[in-house]
């Protein structure tokens, strides 16, 4: 059952994710032009902000590594610790405001111009 609900977790992100892989020309990595970084046109990039000691964040980056593990050649994971780097912080702020999302709180994630704040294990019911 548990594999089951793996590969659920793993196909649901992938459907999620597939309409910015096949709109390559219509993605809009807005993440990439505040870190000053060029948009890599071969894989989904995927921004995780956490902070280091967070509960939430250590399940959602375990559950990134294993899309990462899994999907590597077509998914590449940015992880930007924000509670101990002022740098990732100001960038946080900065993609937060684009956004136009008030509130401060991590795991935060950014796909393109999508977010999703938080994590949780519902999803994998």
């Amino acid at each position: 059952m548990m594999k089951f609900k793996k590969i659920f977790i793993i196909i649901l992100f992938i459907f999620l994710t597939i309409p910015f892989v096949s709109a390559k020309s219509e993605y809009d990595d807005i993440v990439a032009d505040i870190l000053g970084k060029e948009i890599n046109s071969e894989k989904l990039t995927i921004y995780f902000f956490h902070g280091d000691g967070c509960p939430h964040c250590a399940k959602e980056e375990k559950f990134l590594k294993e899309i990462e593990a899994e999907y590597g050649e077509y998914v590449e994971i940015v992880k930007l610790e924000v509670w101990e780097d002022d740098e990732n912080y100001s960038y946080l702020d900065i993609v937060k405001s684009k956004l136009n999302v008030s509130n401060k709180n991590v795991p935060f994630t950014v796909l393109g111009s999508n977010y999703y704040i938080g994590y949780s294990n519902t999803v994998k019911s």
